[in-house]
């Protein structure tokens, strides 16, 4: 037959320098003697030019399509030819060479790799591939291989997949690399699988498949990818396994997930090192062994059905934190010798057999819920370390309790069916925490022969005493009530209190954070429910969901901060002066010129409710991340009726919606606006006898709405009125009338005062009892006098000085010194100071205005929250207050001042709730 040969075709496409070295070589051997480029090279060739070629051919190891030759001993073979581009590589070099496939004469190519359309293939030669290196892409797709397949040892540089194949005989991909993909999915495995000992760089994937032998993919070592986001995934996925199965000595640094697997012979996960580890809906019908293996990191145990014998002899839990839930063991199971590091909770599980937990260690809370033990269950020696329930537990049958009970132990609904020990002189048992027996039936002896009540709380509640032999007297007199707590977070390493005495610190008293080493605090509904140690705190109250008692792993944690003063309500931005204040423009200039606020005022009034809300709620999601649960919003931006009773609305609906708790304050008294410009008289007018009687009608209407009766309770009723007393903005007498108006109307009073130049408005407002008073960067000794004597609070906010690029700030230091009570904000707005982060205010105002970290954080939570009228529900760690703190990076409070441009925080709480 006549075939063309693509070889030669290759001359005139321009084949790379690899092509032409092997051509040379099939030259040189004769293989194109007497033949042109455009002739036809189908002949007969004999079989030693046959071997040339095979010998020459393939050694280059890349191969595209396949010609049907015709030798001289009649059959037919098939030759390979080099590709155009890199898409594919050879193999089956031995194979071919052995004539593996013979096929009907009229079909001249047949395409093997990265087609849609393939021929189905009966393989009938085995495979022998160890140590061969294959460069690129790789597809099998419903190929059926008849004898063994041995890749050994071989290396996979790109994709190797087999989807719809049918293996009728051993598959081995012991010691291989693949340093690409490898996916296999919807085969079926005959005979034994074997890839022990493989190297995987990137995705495993084992999906849809049948192994109906032995399968071992023990020792396998498993990398993760450098980055992150693109990690690899490792899935054995909806699998069949018939035969012996081994997973045991896998070692992987990324998860791998266990999903609806079937295992029909024995199952062994000894020996493994995993992290976020999946196991969900696995069966085994026969024993399952997960012996000397090390869990690093959170592992999942989902609706597992063990019909065997189940094995955890050792096996340790290092940082993770285990939950099982509605897991079924038919047969024994034993956990002798496990290591439970970070707690574990056993819900709504069923064990048939016997079970053995004898010397076991649980060094956190330990939890056994809704289980039920059907045969003999042993606790002989085992350790709990911290803190044990059991909970609407049944025992059917022997149960030995023989064990070390560290803190707290509880049975509660509990169920004993036949007899329990708890105790014996050989192995006795140590309850040495508060011990309570609630609801619990004993239907048959219950000894307590060799138990010590080592803690003076032993509690009986409910127990029919019956059946119950050998308890000691003190069990029966002793008690003590645990309190118990919807939060619990404890191992504090510094437990930052910033406790007062119901008033905002003042001098040398900024300096006391209240720290309590190893320190711990209880939560109850929203509110701090006790401060103190760990073990005091531990000793005292209890929570009934595991998941609520968190570890802060030695951190600092600290009250959430209190941001005083924001202009967080607003639209568009101010971009376009950002260069104009690189050159040297000031403040007072860019306003003059009809930038700054009056820009904002113009985009603000501009904006819809929707567009300021959406914009607003974005702001705040920045500053809750920054550790900022409770913020000061002011209205400003509108300076009309219409515009700035639309910012209050705003306010109301983010602060019924979002996390944060907002405390509103009305500023239409911060610039005179555009068509009030020859007329500032007649806007503090408008002011006056408008717009403050509006938010007060507004005020009356809101809270007597019966649809916000949910929100009344929670929010604070205070709404403050402000004013920008300033040269070109508000002078003394404006701001006289504004507050006076303000005070009689009922709104607590705050001002920006100071900021540029000193009008007396200090003075002013601190003998008119304003809450706060503002910047204060130019405030006279004689005013600095009279806020130390007041109750009122400066705020300072080093962010506007620092984002001018000024050397001149707010003296906070001579303040502190007077004795003034000083708070910090960032006052965070669209010109003087785009800054959501309280950290960041702390760190320029250690470094300009010489305040010390102790001060700093004094003045972001306790004083910043007496600053909005908020300081006996927020600000500092105390009894009755609002559960709002954060738990940082950082082993020491002074770290958060050190070091700039990070964000410390590690999690958020407000109300008692993780945002």
């Amino acid at each position: 037959m006549e075939n063309k040969c693509h070889v030669i075709e290759l001359l005139k496409t321009g084949p790379n320098s690899e092509h032409l070295r092997w051509l040379s070589k099939l030259a040189s051997a004769g293989f194109f003697q007497g033949q042109k480029s455009e002739e036809s090279c189908g002949r007969v060739f004999s079989e030693n030019e046959m071997n040339q070629a095979d010998e020459l051919f393939f050694r280059t190891r890349c191969c595209d399509e396949l010609d049907l030759l015709e030798h001289s001993d009649g059959n037919h073979y098939c030759l390979f030819h080099l590709p155009t581009y890199s898409k594919d590589i050879g193999l089956f070099e031995n194979a071919f060479r052995k004539k593996f496939i013979e096929i009907e004469k009229q079909i001249s190519a047949i395409r093997y790799f990265g087609e849609k359309e393939q021929k189905m293939l009966l393989i009938e030669y085995s495979f022998d591939f160890r140590h061969y290196y294959f460069p690129t892409y790789l597809s099998f797709s419903g190929q059926t291989f008849a004898a063994p397949l041995n890749l050994s040892s071989a290396n996979f540089k790109s994709y190797l997949g087999f989807e719809n194949c049918r293996f009728m005989d051993e598959v081995d991909f012991s010691q291989a690399e693949f340093e690409g993909y490898f996916k296999i999915s919807d085969c079926t495995f005959n005979d034994s699988f074997n890839s022990q000992s493989a190297t995987f760089h990137k995705d495993l994937t084992v999906l849809h498949s049948i192994f109906k032998k032995d399968a071992d993919f023990s020792k396998m070592w498993i990398y993760s990818d450098i980055d992150s986001e693109n990690a690899a995934k490792r899935i054995f996925e909806n699998l069949n396994f018939g035969g012996d199965t081994t997973f045991s000595g896998i070692s992987s640094s990324s998860p791998i997930d266990f999903k609806n697997l079937t295992f029909s012979a024995n199952a062994d996960f000894s020996y493994l090192t995993f992290e976020d580890q999946t196991f969900e809906n696995l069966t085994f019908e026969k024993d399952a062994f997960f012996n000397n293996s090390n869990f690093y990191s959170d592992i999942d145990f989902k609706n597992f059905k063990f019909k065997g014998k189940v094995d955890f002899i050792n096996v340790e839990f290092d940082k993770t934190y285990q939950r099982w839930d509605d897991l079924i063991f038919f047969d024994e199971v034993n956990f002798s010798g496990a290591k439970f590091k970070l707690g574990l909770i056993i819900n709504d599980c069923k064990f048939k057999g016997l079970t053995n937990f004898d010397n076991a260690e649980f060094d956190s809370t330990t939890q056994f819920l809704k289980t039920s033990f059907q045969d003999g269950t042993s606790f002989q020696s085992t350790k709990f370390n911290w803190h044990t329930y059991f909970e609407s537990c049944e025992f059917s049958e022997n149960v030995n309790f023989a064990a070390d009970f560290a803190k707290q132990t509880k049975f509660k609904s509990c169920i004993f069916n036949n007899e329990t020990q708890f105790g014996s002189a050989i192995f006795p048992n140590n309850f040495n925490g508060d011990t309570f027996f609630e609801s619990v039936k004993f239907y048959d002896k219950a000894d307590f022969a060799g138990a010590n009540f080592n803690h003076p709380t032993i509690i009986f509640s409910e127990v029919d005493f019956s059946n119950v032999i050998n308890l000691p007297e003190k069990a029966k007199s002793n008690q003590k009530i645990m309190t118990r707590a919807d939060l619990i977070i404890h191992n504090c390493g510094q437990l930052v209190t910033c406790v007062s005495n119901g008033k905002a610190k003042k001098g040398k008293e900024m300096q006391k954070l209240g720290i309590i080493p190893k320190g711990a605090v209880a939560i109850q509904s929203g509110k701090i429910q006790a401060v103190g140690t760990t073990a005091e705190i531990l000793e005292n109250y209890m929570c009934d969901n595991l998941e609520n008692v968190i570890n802060a792993g030695g951190k600092v944690v600290m009250p959430a901060f209190v941001d005083p003063h924001t202009h967080i309500i607003y639209g568009g931005n101010r971009l376009d002066e950002f260069e104009l204040k690189i050159k040297g423009a000031d403040y007072l200039e860019i306003l003059a010129n009809g930038g700054g606020i009056l820009s904002t005022v113009k985009r603000t009034r501009e904006s819809s409710y929707d567009e300021l809300f959406k914009a607003t709620s974005k702001r705040l999601d920045k500053m809750l991340a920054h550790g900022t649960a409770t913020a000061e919003i002011k209205t400003g931006y509108g300076l009309n009726p219409e515009t700035e009773m639309k910012m209050i609305e705003v306010w109301a609906a983010l602060d019924e919606r979002h996390p944060m708790h907002l405390v509103p304050t009305f500023l239409p008294a911060h610039a005179v606006p555009p068509e009030f410009k020859n007329n500032p008289n007649g806007y503090v007018d408008l002011i006056c006898e408008t717009m403050i009687p509006n938010l007060r009608d507004w005020k009356l209407n809101f809270y007597a709405d019966p649809d916000r009766l949910d929100f009344q309770e929670k929010i604070d009723r205070t709404i403050f009125v402000d004013v920008f007393c300033e040269k070109n903005a508000f002078d003394l007498e404006q701001t006289r009338r504004i507050l006076t108006v303000a005070k009689e109307k009922g709104f607590a009073l705050k001002a920006h005062v100071d900021e540029f130049t000193n009008l007396g408005g200090s003075k002013l407002c601190i003998e008119m009892g304003a809450t706060s008073i503002d910047h204060l960067d130019a405030i006279s000794d004689e005013e600095i006098k009279l806020l130390a004597d007041s109750e009122t609070v400066g705020i300072v906010t080093p962010t506007v000085n620092f984002n001018f690029g000024s050397s001149h700030f707010a003296d906070a230091r001579k303040l502190i010194d007077a004795g003034c009570a000083i708070a910090v904000s960032t006052d965070y707005n669209p010109g003087s100071a785009p800054c959501p982060s309280q950290q960041t205010a702390m760190q320029i105002a250690c470094r300009y205005q010489k305040i010390l970290p102790s001060e700093a954080i004094n003045a972001t939570t306790i004083n910043a929250a007496f600053s909005i009228g908020l300081g006996e529900n927020t600000g500092s760690l105390e009894v009755g207050k609002w559960a709002d703190l954060v738990i940082l990076d950082a082993d020491d409070y002074r770290e958060v001042c050190y070091e700039f441009g990070s964000n410390f925080v590690k999690s958020v709480f407000k109300g008692g709730k993780k945002i």
